[in-house]
């Protein structure tokens, strides 16, 4: 066997499922993130009440909503990615993996700035 062909390189290949998937919760999250600021009211649900049964959540609105939002939209690019990878043939993966943890740390970090500065918000009130 030739020592080429050994090392030759393979592109990274995503199943269909987790593409399809990734595409349609990015979609979802950038409708829903989108709906959130025409109506400046995110809805981020919670638990259920035990007692009641009735469902109950945080409504973010103001510049927190943004902050979520723009935490969703780095989320979007993370998942994205992904598919992205799948159909560039080139030797870069170790790129796109590298992307993707800077977008979903961004992402996770703008959720707790939203959070921590809603609750801030709340208790000014």
């Amino acid at each position: 066997m030739n020592e080429k062909s050994e090392k030759e390189y393979q592109p990274n290949h995503i199943p269909y499922k987790e593409r399809i998937r990734n595409i349609i919760i990015s979609v979802f999250l950038l409708l829903y993130g989108l709906v959130g600021i025409i109506n400046n009211d995110l809805y981020l649900p919670l638990k259920r009440k035990f007692s009641t049964g009735e469902p109950r959540g945080l409504h973010i609105y103001g510049i927190p909503c943004w902050i979520m939002f723009l935490s969703f939209l780095f989320a979007v690019i993370t998942l994205l990615t992904v598919v992205f990878d799948h159909y560039d043939k080139r030797d870069n993966e170790i790129n796109y993996k590298r992307f993707s943890r800077f977008t979903s740390y961004i992402a996770l970090i703008l959720f707790f700035i939203a959070g921590i500065y809603y609750a801030f918000l709340s208790d000014m009130k």
